[in-house]
């Protein structure tokens, strides 16, 4: 072999060789590079995942907030509808119970009222109130039950209060004491 042929087998065998290294190092360098790849891949997804969870619960919550804020909203239009209705219909019924009061069936229930308080009284000595409006009817109605009554100063709309002073007692049969326990009781 003579030394061109010698040289030309070097090369050839540096050329492989250097070809062979180069080769494992892209190769190296390629599994290398697809682990970092494959990890920043996971970690990005991970923090992909974890931003859209904590977004989601994010949007959930504040989703909530504006349902609850809503449904308040909305109790609070029904309360304030239910109280309007409410003063609508108990001002029909003061209005019923003031066309009431001008029937004959109101001055006998007012009779009724006044003979039952005092049998309940006995021999007790019971002082009657009439309210003022029925200050006309006063003498018709003590003639009527033999009790002397007295008009109230303060308007209790109808109806009768008497006071048995030795029981320490008081009858409400007043129309506003009635219309009191209504409203109190009232509910839609």
């Amino acid at each position: 072999m003579t030394i061109d042929e010698k040289l030309e087998l070097f090369y050839e065998t540096a050329i492989e060789d250097a070809t062979s290294q180069s080769t494992e190092m892209v190769e190296e360098y390629e599994k290398e590079t697809r682990e970092q790849q494959e990890e920043k891949k996971t970690a990005m997804k991970e923090k992909a995942e974890t931003l859209f969870r904590m977004e989601s619960e994010q949007l959930f919550h504040e989703k909530n907030r504006v349902i609850s804020l809503a449904v308040k909203d909305v109790k609070k239009q029904i309360l304030e509808e239910e109280k309007s209705f409410a003063a609508i219909l108990f001002q029909l019924v003061e209005d019923k119970m003031q066309a009431y009061m001008q029937t004959d069936d109101y001055e006998k229930n007012l009779i009724k009222q006044i003979k039952n308080a005092k049998e309940f009284a006995g021999e007790d000595e019971l002082t009657v109130y009439l309210n003022p409006s029925d200050s006309e009817k006063k003498e018709r109605i003590e003639k009527e039950t033999g009790q002397t009554l007295t008009i109230s100063k303060t308007d209790f709309i109808g109806g009768v209060r008497a006071v048995i002073k030795s029981r320490n007692l008081l009858i409400d049969n007043s129309y506003l004491a009635r219309l009191n326990e209504e409203k109190e009781a009232y509910t839609m």
